[in-house]
């Protein structure tokens, strides 16, 4: 994976915690607005995938970067 985007680019953003903190709302929320029987594993992840990536990289420039003091991370 870090191959494919670049090591610069993933020293500059850290979404490991934002992805931690919001894959399983993210899921649950698709469940919860699609029903358990509409659903299956991988549908579930190509799903999520990307609006928790979106919220974890929002959480690194918003809130973690800045309250880390990280400016130029």
């Amino acid at each position: 994976f870090a191959g494919m985007i670049g090591w610069a680019w993933l020293r500059r953003n850290d979404l490991s915690y934002g992805v931690y903190l919001y894959a399983f709302p993210v899921q649950q929320c698709w469940i919860e607005w699609l029903g358990v029987a509409e659903l299956t594993e991988i549908s579930l992840f190509v799903l999520s995938l990307p609006v928790t990536l979106l919220l974890a990289w929002g959480s690194w420039h918003w809130v973690e970067r800045p309250v880390t003091g990280c400016g130029q991370c």
